[in-house]
């Protein structure tokens, strides 16, 4: 699902991107974490708080470090 969704217009779905990423599995999370780099996204401050606020409440730095580096790098 998620990989369709890479060629879908996803720039108003920053927040859902996000969920996708810190809740999917694996092949899911690799998948929406291209969605940002590969698409424009409309954000302000508090959708970046709010991410960051997810990703913090995450295992990822210690299951997915590289997943959790990727995204920390793009917010």
């Amino acid at each position: 699902m998620v990989y369709a969704l890479e060629e879908l217009d996803c720039s108003n779905h920053f927040q859902d991107i996000i969920d996708l990423i810190t809740y999917s599995r694996t092949e899911a999370q690799e998948h929406a974490i291209n969605i940002f780099y590969d698409q424009s996204f409309f954000i302000d401050d508090e959708d970046i708080i709010l991410a960051k606020r997810k990703l913090d409440k995450t295992n990822l730095q210690q299951t997915r470090p590289y997943i959790y580096d990727r995204l920390n790098d793009f917010l």
